[in-house]
């Protein structure tokens, strides 16, 4: 992958990064809800090849507690040592698929976004440098990839509103990709290809400018309007869980 490329994606993504060049976790983190339960990190990881940019995204093994059966990209809970949240993305992304750090070029990171489970999860995005045959672990059903301009395209695209609220996004591809990790998709595809979506997104009122170039501030958006719904989402089902004692 040539350094023009690099270039190209940093340029998107120059919005979440420190002065030099670490992605900390307390750089990017705001004065968030007290009720956070944790905080986890996931490796956006793209590949270049055919002249055409690809995310690699994992199946989440059906016996997890959690997102079980689900679509989404390597990743997992930051541990004590995990100082920046590359560390947690890396990290998780090789005791997944066996991804060695050594094969990702990082190249910047969105800013967090809340999960439904009151869990802070930072994306963050790099490029594949060598080829790496990646295998499942007992967390993993399945490793795929899928063009990274499906999630611009409008024929794969269905969306729904929580609580009329917030848009849920939808993509029907090898394997249905919905939710956080579809939001995410959509970002990093803004920033590397530089378009809009075929579709309407909500959150994007002005399309003016280069679609790169406004990444970072419907991250921070899409953040807020996030950690308003959610811990009421989150009251509302402990309040139901606890009429029923």
């Amino acid at each position: 992958m040539s350094d023009e490329l690099a270039i190209h994606l940093e340029s998107g993504l120059k919005g979440c990064k420190t002065e030099n060049n670490e992605i900390r976790y307390e750089f990017l983190m705001n004065n968030h809800d007290k009720r956070i339960v944790g905080t986890a990190a996931v490796l956006v990881l793209l590949d270049f090849r055919d002249g055409e940019w690809y995310v690699l995204l994992t199946v989440r093994s059906k016996k997890l507690r959690r997102h079980p059966g689900e679509v989404c990209f390597p990743g997992g809970m930051r541990e004590v040592e995990d100082v920046t949240c590359v560390r947690t993305a890396l990290r998780e992304a090789y005791e997944e698929i066996g991804l060695p750090s050594s094969s990702v070029r990082v190249i910047g990171a969105l800013r967090p976004c809340m999960s439904r489970h009151m869990v802070i999860l930072y994306p963050v995005v790099g490029i594949l440098t060598e080829k790496f045959t990646p295998f499942c672990s007992e967390e993993v059903d399945k490793v795929f990839y899928t063009p990274l301009k499906s999630f611009l395209e409008a024929k794969h695209h269905t969306s729904f509103y929580y609580q009329e609220t917030f848009q849920i996004h939808n993509f029907m591809l090898e394997e249905d990709v919905f939710g956080l990790t579809a939001f995410v998709s959509i970002m990093i595809a803004m920033a590397v290809l530089d378009r809009y979506p075929e579709f309407e997104m909500d959150i994007v009122k002005d399309k003016s400018q280069p679609a790169r170039f406004v990444v970072e501030e419907i991250s921070k958006k899409a953040a807020r309007i996030s950690e308003e719904l959610l811990p009421h989402e989150v009251e509302d089902a402990q309040r139901l869980e606890n009429n029923k004692l």
